[in-house]
């Protein structure tokens, strides 16, 4: 697709315009690289989420190759907590990405709503997370930006992991080079390796996982500061605080799970997310924890049948 053509996309949209067989809705959301509309299939009749690139992506040929390579990422994973490519037979030079919609609402909003997370809800967040990871690891991709802005949960329960606008794919070269103080990803879940401008590997998102979890345990992130750089040297140097120190009584198994996702060396942490899932969903938690991940529309006969699959994946 030409420069002209690319800018012609890029360009604000309204309700009632039209790509190609989508029709615009209304927009739903500005990122750094793209604007994300919800669109109707007027073929199918079918809910989408249009991705477009803004006019400065195109106008940068590094923001340029990154939207695509988020393309090329959403094509390849076929989860059910990661959300998909809503049309499999977009040419790769679309110009835009179709994603399917997911009516859900973001973790961000039930953190800070009046009834947040209890301690069996957060564990099986954590789970379908740390599933959706494992699924993305093992087809080369690293997500980098993970955080309750980026999962949304559905009203039956399930969790999808969303954006992977600032994933790496392996093998594919760095699109830029980035320094400390410039590196990528949100302060508050950035591992050590990946404020000091490290790429990342699988081991950078269990350490965001693990930030998640501790946020979702205790109402807040390990680290906090007046600014990035003070929030981004305490991830390099302090020690997170114990999580009874904000919410006493969580089960020391518990505690000792988020205490190995957020030490800073990787080769010290989980160092496959089927292992971070295998625990938590061995965790002997309170006795009410299977009716309540049945209630929030996690069964707990489909948590048991994952439980039994999921050791036959382990890597040792």
């Amino acid at each position: 697709m030409s420069a002209p053509e690319l800018q012609s996309l890029s360009a604000e949209r309204r309700p009632g315009d039209r790509i190609d067989q989508f029709e615009i809705v209304r927009l739903l959301g500005h990122g750094l690289y793209a604007a994300s509309y919800l669109a109707v299939d007027r073929g199918s009749g079918e809910r989408v989420v249009l991705k477009l690139p803004i006019p400065a992506t195109i106008a940068d040929p590094s923001s340029a190759a990154r939207f695509r390579r988020e393309a090329s990422i959403v094509q390849r994973l076929r989860h059910a907590n990661i959300q998909g490519a809503a049309h499999a037979d977009l040419p790769r030079d679309a110009g835009y990405i179709a994603l399917e919609y997911v009516d859900g609402r973001p973790l961000r909003d039930w953190l800070e709503s009046d009834a947040p997370p209890t301690v069996a809800e957060a564990v099986n967040i954590a789970v379908q997370v740390a599933l959706a990871l494992q699924y993305a690891h093992e087809h080369g991709v690293v997500h980098r930006d993970l955080k309750p802005e980026n999962i949304l949960v559905l009203p039956n329960g399930r969790v999808k992991l969303i954006d992977f606008g600032n994933a790496r794919l392996q093998g594919m070269r760095r699109l830029t080079w980035r320094v400390r103080g410039d590196a990528a990803g949100t302060p508050d879940y950035m591992a050590p390796e990946q404020v000091e401008g490290a790429r990342g590997d699988p081991r950078t998102d269990l350490y965001a996982l693990g930030v998640l979890l501790f946020e979702l345990l205790s109402g807040r992130v390990p680290f906090d500061g007046d600014n990035a750089n003070a929030v981004m040297y305490q991830q390099v140097h302090s020690d997170p605080p114990s999580l009874d120190r904000f919410r006493p009584g969580i089960p020391p198994v518990l505690q000792a799970i988020v205490s190995r996702a957020l030490r800073k060396r990787p080769d010290d942490r989980y160092q496959h997310a089927a292992d971070f899932a295998r625990d938590l969903l061995n965790y002997d938690g309170p006795a009410e924890a299977g009716r309540r991940a049945a209630a929030d529309g996690a069964p707990a006969t489909w948590l048991r049948r994952i439980a039994r699959r999921l050791p036959l994946r382990i890597r040792k």
